[in-house]
């Protein structure tokens, strides 16, 4: 009988409290620590314990030594840790400080779980279920011994005392049951077209139950018998969401009738709380005792409503069920966890009575796990019981267990807890423990950071970390990515964040339900294979530091990953690092390719747009300044077009960018891996960044190599770094992200130079801002942003140079003629090409040349610079060197060519800017004149003109040549010897060609003597005889063809016949032989093909995936257009149908979104008929397993339907396909040759003769053409010589070629043509009109741009006819005097080109007229005596040697040039020549005001083309002279009043100044406004005082008179009347050469008194014996008269000298007498020796003169009288 009804809403409130509350202690115990190293002792040993099921586990003291902790251990010290929380432990015999054997450690025990995975969410209430965890169920548990004085928690121990209570014979028993599968479920899609999902874990996501659209179940066990008469029982049952719409749900309890069935009992409960879109909700579900009575397991089923069913995302799961009742207390004699019945009288203790106990029971309250509590309990006969307090409200947990047969954990380890510290800059790598070591002993983790640490690898602050210890450390020995992400965040917890994070080895992405794949099982086998593991799913590097919990999605460190799973590829790798870091300059190191595919023409055209914006950045920037190369895919006819660009990847790369449709294994233009040999990959230290802008490719954490692995693991050749997205991408935020990336790499000066790992990072942080900013903020982007994978050493860097670096070599500088011109001797000139290569940063500094030419007789050198825009990657500078006239340019010339001269701008390496390059020049060349190449000529003895360079003083013999073919080896060669001056002349008679019209003709010439120094290449041209012609153009025969440019297309000589260039198409096949077994029912046994290596490759490219389904019986086939070779696809049509009607398989693409089908492999999924007598059943390939009824070990084999699909694909083929078939594991050959003899017959079709011996398992390799006969088929199977017939490897690696589809030939300039006519072509074509083609005219103005293009029509009827186009109407021959013809052509059908026999262009000519310089003397081209006259002249005899007429008069430009540079032009004129005649020009020039130097006097007749004429190279005539004129200043003097002056000599107050300038130059005086004259005054110590008074010699005032060749120009002005003080003349003339008189003006310093004074007069010398002069000064004026009395010491006057007598030019200013006394008296007697007296007497009848002091005045005067000693 139960208890009353009224007592049963209390009793199920107490057990829904027992259920919550118990729970909510659990999750009381959640650790607090910030990073999770909190607990953590340094220096005290821990040892690791897994435990993997609940109760209590004990560790004996063999145990605890095994794991090493030694026997002196004082078991009072040890302690143990459970997530970072100390739990107590008991510890038998610990009393006496010993560990004795008997002694030993038991505590509690609990699995994993998933607790704290929430920091995997970015809210933690998003989390489903705590129940099961990710990666493993089994929990850490560890051990340590503590110092002395440290009291570790152990257990409290209790003894049951039941005294006056009552027992309980029941308690409450929890069962917690998830569904059997567990499947991994993802969160939300936040874009159905790109399925992008967040990588953190979102709402709804995790482990639980498979999902289901209507209806699901999960099935509770009932473990112990009820207890009918307690409490009534109760479940909870979690849900969760994944749909975006709310749903109701609906639980029903079903009764079980068998393992996979149960029958509807009644509905439990509807739910009036919906299921929120991606929510989770605990529902409660009332039950009764009936229900679970009699029964061991229940079913509950969960209907929810079907509204957005049948979505993608409108899926329901069930997480787990709950069930509480009440159970008796029978034990069984077995452990058992329970919870006591909180609604019992009594809050102090319960006694617990059990019956059946276990033979040891101990039971234990784990109500708090960390601290449970040991209590004894007591037999009362068969029964056992315990007393367990109440330690509060609800229930209590206890366990009872056999402390005879404790757990016993696996054996433990002493665990390595290294001690970290915050590390501000440091650079943290992150290994997986099994790539520690090599087979070697080799440590590449260990020397990849010591190279890092390194100054050639960064002189970075390195710390390495091994990825099990940090689960030890920070993550409580559990493994899981958060411990990671927390050690980077401890790290980061000082004054810095690290620089970078360098995670090495392969991680595994969680695999979320596809079908049955995604269990947990499942899963955890993936992540077995984790050397390093994933963050997230989709999995992010970037959320190891990035803070998304707070919205804040860039990455704090940069990080990148290296997914190694072996030592050697860790080591690989550092290899291509030091290479890379290490690599010297080199341009290859700025090439960039860019690869854009797309499925149509639209999105080809949307993809190259975007990579066109990012070579625009790498080219055009001033940081890197590389060179881009794009391949852009045009195929769309399969779903990948395979390109080799081996050659580019070899060369070496520094970039390579996609952007389309991709897979983790492929792209769709497909490169292929670097690993396999067949690609060609050879690039060791060229190790190029890899940008891959499409779907997956990124997504390096599958359990398969992808692509990006491939590249980046294969040793000595792939890349360096690999950037990509790992989920399915829009090309506009592919294109964001990339766009921003190049911008911080290429054109952003804080991060040029800067590290990968830096660059996305700034790249997130830049895409992510506006992001933020929107209104709804685009989850798909975020998933991008975040998803973005960097497979590198984050701190590697792109190349990104400091600095410019010129280059040039010798091989990279080259001598050009002049345009017109041979590099001869007697050529105006030359032109110097050098190719410049910058290997460094692009600059915007010009670009200094110098060229330096040392001419072969030691003559003095020649040198040429000149200025260019900057160089940013490469550029070819073009110098234009003159052979200065008078020079011998003859013989061998050396050039020296240096760039960035002088050393103008910082390099990075300045020793290769210098080039040398020799070239001897020959004195003379031929050339051919007339007719003009290509030509119409009419008549049978045609006239012939050659013309050499070098003038001539008497005739020479030259030989000419005429023949019909370009060998000049035809029987009617007609050869003759020919003696002429500089235009030899042959009209020859053309020998009679039996039979044939319109012949073509070939002529050259050359003399016959070849002398030293001279040119020896024949001249060459060549016409076309047809007679009556009016004049044209025409190119008909091999040899002329050869000069038409050609594009995908050639002609074959002599025949002349056109084709296309062949392609190939390379096929490599390989098998294996099958089993010799039969199948078996799982097929394992049978499996031998496997991909790679197996399967069919084309171009060196597999389209199959590695984990394509092939473990059946197959045939796997590829078909090929036989003119294309490109694979047929399920979308390829032939005559208007599909080619394969047949798609019933898909399995083995690439990518199954990528494209059409273009393998065919019979195993797939879909429902498939089986020839036996069973039905229904999954055919999969092409035999089915069947087991035989009666015999369970015995299994039948049956051919399927997938047999007839093979017939039906092959049969279908158009004959002249090529079929490339590989057979796979066993197949049944000899049933199908009984069973299916089609199908034999159709391989047979193919060519095949060996498949009528091949048997069951034979290996089988084909590549045949449909129809085509027995035997042409190349095929293998199994090799009959060797032994053994099973195991044995097949493969056939063959080509086969077609031809391109379309070409293009262009014609050669046609012209200069005074009016065209008509265009004639004759193309023939193949009879089945296949091929077509189009022609087109490009005019072609006097400048050589081109016009746009005229279309020529071309009939439509016959196919072989020739066919004219009237030109003259379309084009207007005086703005396009030249054009060229275009033929393009196609056949893509048969890829036969259609045959250019002719084109032929019918137009008025225009004459030829040749400068005669043999006509002209040679003293007459030497000008330089007459230049030294005053005057040249020049006679210019011009020649018309064509048939016709020039129309007008002449202009023939006499110009001056003197190094290049012009110095006058003079244009005259020649009337109009008709043919054959001769005109006269002549010029005179006057050479008396020329400069020194060397000069050309050049005359070009009709300068310009000013009427139109065929050459214009030999319109020219040039004569040289030189001007030596002495390089010496001209002489500049200066007078006053006549006389020259000392320096501030005194002037009279208003002088006569004159100034005479004479020059060395005979030819010409210098002119007088080539003189200045500058006037100021100035004090004594030379400072100017006052304003300047500037004159030339042309200003007012100034008189001058001119020179001539024997006087100097003489300038004369008065500056007026002075005031009195110092003044200075300043003089400068110039030369007409320009030459200055002095670096400095001719400065004369002068003082000015006006009033008249006269000095003392001293006589000098003084004693004197013969004579003596006066020396005095005069100011203001010159006296009228003066005179010296000479007088005895008596006064006797002895002698008077007059005024006269001491000189006519006495002069204002200092004096000196130009007449001396000699001692005599007035009568010429001899004075006696002695002293004697002298005075000055003045008299001026307008004046009166004071005396001028001067300094000597007191020493040698008294009182004006001076003493004068003769002394003979």
């Amino acid at each position: 009988m139960t208890r009353p009804l009224r007592f049963a809403p209390v009793r199920l409130l107490s057990l829904l409290a027992v259920l919550c509350l118990v729970g909510g202690a659990a999750r009381a115990q959640s650790p607090l620590g910030r990073f999770g190293n909190e607990w953590i002792q340094p220096g005290q040993p821990y040892y690791k314990i897994k435990v993997g099921q609940r109760g209590i586990h004990r560790l004996s003291q063999a145990w605890l030594a095994a794991a090493g902790i030694a026997a002196t251990t004082d078991p009072r010290r040890l302690q143990l840790w459970r997530r970072g929380q100390e739990q107590a432990i008991y510890v038998a015999g610990e009393t006496d400080g010993s560990l004795d054997a008997t002694d030993y450690v038991d505590f509690w025990g609990l699995p994993n779980d998933a607790l704290l995975e929430k920091e995997l969410f970015k809210d933690p209430s998003w989390q489903v279920s705590e129940l099961v965890s990710t990666y493993s169920d089994t929990a850490a548990y560890f051990l340590t011994v503590v110092p002395a004085g440290v009291t570790p928690l152990r257990m409290q121990q209790l003894t049951s005392a039941p005294g006056g209570l009552a027992p309980v014979r029941h308690s409450i028993q929890e069962v917690v049951q998830v569904p059997a599968n567990l499947f991994y479920l993802q969160g939300p899609v936040y874009n159905s077209a790109t399925r992008s999902a967040m990588s953190w874990h979102d709402k709804a996501e995790g482990f639980t139950g498979r999902d289901f659209a209507t209806s699901g179940a999960i099935r509770v066990p009932v473990t112990v018998a009820p207890d009918t008469l307690r409490l009534t029982p109760r479940l909870l049952l979690k849900l969760a969401s994944r749909s975006f719409t709310t749903r109701t749900v609906t639980i029903d309890l079903m009764r079980v009738t068998s393992a996979t069935a149960s029958v509807f009992v009644r509905t439990l409960t509807q739910t009036t709380t919906p299921l929120q879109p991606f929510g989770h909700a605990l529902y409660e579900v009332p039950l009764r005792y009936a229900d679970l009575a009699g029964r061991t397991e229940i079913e509950l089923r969960v209907t929810v409503n079907s509204g957005g069913a049948g979505a993608p995302d409108a899926f329901t799961s069930i997480n787990y069920a709950r069930l509480a009742y009440a159970a008796v207390n029978a034990l069984g004699g077995q452990g058992r966890l329970l919870l006591t019945d909180s609604t019992q009288a009594g809050s102090n203790s319960q006694y617990l009575l059990f019956d059946t106990p276990p033979a040891a029971a101990v039971g234990y309250d784990v109500t708090n796990p960390f601290a449970p509590i040991r209590i004894a309990g007591q037999t009362a006969g068969a029964q056992w019981g315990m007393v367990v307090p109440t330690a509060g409200p609800g229930a209590r947990r206890v366990f009872i267990a056999n402390d005879a047969a404790p757990r016993v954990p696996p054996p433990g380890r002493r665990a390595v807890m290294r001690t970290y510290a915050p590390s501000p800059g440091a650079y943290l790598i992150i290994a997986g423990r099994k790539l520690l070591t090599d087979s070697t002993g080799r440590q590449p983790v260990r020397e990849y950071a010591r190279y890092r640490a390194s100054a050639a690898g960064g002189s970075h602050d390195t710390l390495t970390a091994i990825v099990d210890q940090l689960y030890d450390a920070f993550f409580y020995g559990d493994p899981s990515p958060i411990a990671i992400r927390r050690f980077v965040k401890f790290l980061n917890s000082g004054s810095a964040p690290i620089n970078y994070l360098f995670l090495v080895g392969k991680g595994i992405e969680a695999f979320a339900r596809d079908g049955n794949f995604g269990s947990l099982a499942y899963n955890r086998a993936r992540f077995a294979k984790d050397i390093l593991p994933a963050m997230g799913y989709p999995a992010s590097d970037v959320l190891f530091t990035a803070d998304f919990r707070n919205n804040r999605y860039a990455p704090l460190v940069p990080t990148g990953r290296l997914s190694a799973n072996y030592a050697f590829e860790v080591e690989g790798y550092l290899d291509k690092v030091r290479a890379h870091e290490g690599a010297p300059l080199a341009d290859w190191r700025k090439n960039v390719l860019h690869l854009g595919g797309g499925k149509n023409q639209r999105e080809q055209s949307q993809f190259s747009g975007y990579l066109n914006t990012y070579a625009a950045q790498v080219e055009d920037s001033l940081y890197l300044g590389g060179r881009v190369e794009s391949i852009l895919r045009g195929n769309v006819s399969s779903p990948v077009t395979s390109v080799n660009v081996s050659t580019q990847v070899n060369n070496g790369l520094s970039l390579i960018t996609f952007f389309g449709h991709s897979s983790p294994n492929t792209s769709d233009i497909d490169i292929g891996t670097a690993s396999d040999p067949l690609n060609n990959y050879r690039n060791a230290g060229r190790y190029p960044v890899i940008v891959m802008n499409g779907c997956q490719v990124g997504n390096t954490f599958l359990d398969a190599r992808s692509f990006g692995e491939d590249w980046m693991l294969t040793p000595q050749r792939g890349a360096l770094a690999f950037l990509a997205y790992a989920g399915y991408g829009l090309p506009a935020q592919l294109d964001m992200y990339c766009r921003s990336f190049y911008r911080s790499m290429f054109n952003d000066s804080a991060y040029y130079g800067r590290s990968l790992g830096q660059q996305q990072k700034r790249t997130v942080e830049r895409a992510i801002t506006p992001m933020m900013a929107m209104a709804s903020i685009p989850e798909d982007g975020i998933a991008q942003l975040t998803q973005v994978v960097l497979q590198a050493d984050p701190a590697v860097r792109i190349y990104s140079p400091e600095r410019p670096d010129y280059v040039i070599s010798n091989a990279s500088v080259a001598l050009l003629p002049l345009d017109g011109e041979r590099l001869t001797a007697r050529a105006s000139g030359l032109k110097v090409r050098v190719v410049v290569r910058n290997l460094g940063r692009a600059t915007a500094d010009s670009v200094r040349v110098r060229v330096r030419r040392t001419f072969a007789n030691s003559t003095p050198m020649q040198t040429v610079e000149q200025i260019f825009q900057p160089i940013v990657y490469s550029d070819t500078l073009v110098l234009t060197i003159p052979n200065l006239p008078g020079t011998n340019v003859q013989g061998t010339n050396q050039f020296e060519i240096v760039v960035d001269w002088p050393d103008s701008v910082r390099e990075m390496n300045e020793l290769n800017n210098l080039a040398t390059i020799s070239h001897s020049f020959p004195l003379g060349s031929v050339y051919p004149l007339l007719p003009q190449e290509f030509s119409l000529v009419p008549t049978s003895v045609p006239t012939l003109v050659g013309q050499y360079d070098q003038p001539l003083s008497t005739n020479r013999d030259y030989t000419f040549e005429l023949d019909t073919v370009p060998s000049f080896t035809s029987p009617i060669l007609v050869r003759q010897l020919l003696n002429a001056d500089r235009y030899p002349i042959w009209r020859p008679t053309m020998p009679a060609t039996a039979g044939q019209d319109s012949v073509v003709w070939y002529w050259r010439f050359r003399p016959q003597t070849i002398l030293p120094g001279e040119d020896s290449t024949w001249a060459t041209s060549s016409f076309r005889h047809v007679p009556a012609s009016s004049g044209g153009w025409s190119q008909s025969h091999y040899g002329q063809f050869v000069r038409a440019p050609k594009v995908s297309v050639r002609q074959a000589a002599p025949s002349g016949r056109w084709s296309y260039t062949p392609t190939l198409l390379r096929l490599m096949l390989r098998t294996t032989s099958g089993d010799s077994v039969r199948f078996s029912s799982t097929q394992q046994r049978a499996v031998t093909f496997e991909v790679p290596p197996n399967g069919i490759r084309h171009n060196a490219t597999n389209l199959m995936r590695p984990t394509a389904y092939t473990v059946v019986s197959n045939l796997i086939l590829m078909v090929f257009d036989p003119n294309t070779l490109e694979p047929v696809s399920s979308k390829s049509t032939f005559n208007g149908r599909l080619i394969i009607s047949d798609t019933t398989s898909y399995c083995g693409q690439d990518d199954r979104n990528i494209g059409d089908l273009t393998f065919w492999m019979y195993s797939g999924y879909g429902q498939g008929e089986v020839y036996g007598p069973v039905t229904g059943s999954a055919a999969r390939g092409l035999v089915h397993v069947v087991r035989r009824p009666g015999s369970p070990a015995t299994y039948d084999n049956y051919l399927t339907t997938r047999v007839d699909s093979v017939e039906s694909i092959l049969r279908h083929i158009p004959d002249g396909y090529i079929v490339a078939m590989v057979s796979a594991n066993r197949v049944p050959f000899d049933s199908i040759r009984v069973r299916k003899p089609g199908l034999m017959n159709q391989i047979r079709a193919l060519g095949s003769v060996v498949v009528d011996s091949l048997h069951d398992g034979d290996p089988f390799v084909i590549i045949g053409t449909k129809g085509g006969a027995p035997g042409t088929a190349i095929e293998r199977t199994y090799d009959r010589t060797l032994p053994g017939r099973w195991g044995q490897t097949v493969h056939l690696d063959t080509t086969r070629s077609s031809f391109e589809p379309r070409g293009r030939v262009t014609s050669t300039v046609i012209g200069p043509v005074q009016r065209w006519l008509d265009v004639i072509q004759t193309v023939k074509r193949d009879s089945s009109i296949t091929s077509s083609y189009s022609l087109q005219v490009v005019p072609i103005d006097a400048t050589g741009r081109d016009g746009t293009p005229i279309p020529v029509v071309i009939p439509a009827a016959p196919i072989n006819s020739t066919s004219s186009f009237a030109l003259g109407g379309l084009l207007n021959a005086a703005q396009y005097p030249k054009a060229r013809l275009e033929l393009a052509t196609q056949d893509t059908l048969l890829r036969r080109s259609p045959q250019l026999e002719q084109w032929l262009v019918t137009y008025e000519g225009v004459p030829e007229g040749v400068v005669r310089v043999d006509r002209v003397p040679a003293d007459s081209l030497v000008l330089t005596a007459q230049a030294e006259r005053g005057r040249v002249k020049l006679r210019v005899p011009f020649q018309n040697i064509s048939t016709v007429r020039f129309r007008d008069s002449l202009a023939v430009d006499f110009t001056l040039l003197k190094g290049g540079t012009v110095w006058t032009t003079r244009r005259v004129k020649i009337g109009a020549l008709a043919p054959d005649s001769l005109g006269w020009a002549l010029s005179v020039l006057r050479t008396d005001t020329l400069r020194s130097g060397d000069y050309v006097l050049r005359a070009v007749v009709n300068p310009g083309n000013l009427q139109p004429e065929q050459y214009d190279f030999n319109n020219t005539l040039e004569a040289a002279f030189r001007i030596e004129i002495p390089n010496l200043a001209p002489l500049v003097d200066v007078a006053f009043d006549g006389q020259h002056i000392l320096d501030y000599d005194i002037v009279a107050p208003a002088p006569a100044i004159s100034v005479s300038v004479r020059d060395e130059d005979k030819r010409i005086s210098p002119k007088p406004e080539d003189v200045d004259l500058v006037l100021y005054p100035i004090d004594r110590g030379g400072n100017r005082t006052g304003p300047k008074r500037e004159l030339t010699g042309t200003s007012p005032g100034v008189t001058a008179q001119l020179g001539t060749a024997t006087k100097p120009l003489m300038l004369t002005f008065g500056p007026g009347q002075l005031t009195d003080g110092f003044y200075q003349l300043d003089v400068q003339a110039r030369d007409y050469a320009g030459n200055l008189a002095a670096a400095a003006a001719y400065k004369s310093r002068f003082q000015v008194i006006n009033e008249t004074m006269i000095s003392n007069f001293y006589p000098y010398p003084n004693p004197f014996s013969t004579s003596t002069r006066f020396l005095f000064t005069i100011t203001g004026k010159v006296p009228q008269n003066l005179k010296i009395q000479i007088m005895t010491v008596t006064g006797k006057v002895v002698r008077e000298i007059m005024k006269e007598e001491l000189g006519t030019d006495l002069r204002v200013g200092h004096n000196t007498s130009t007449a001396t006394w000699n001692g005599t008296d007035e009568y010429g007697d001899r004075l006696a020796n002695g002293v004697y007296l002298y005075r000055v007497v003045v008299q001026d009848s307008e004046e009166s003169f004071k005396t001028f002091k001067t300094a000597g005045d007191n020493k040698a005067f008294h009182k004006t009288w001076g003493k004068l000693y003769i002394l003979r």
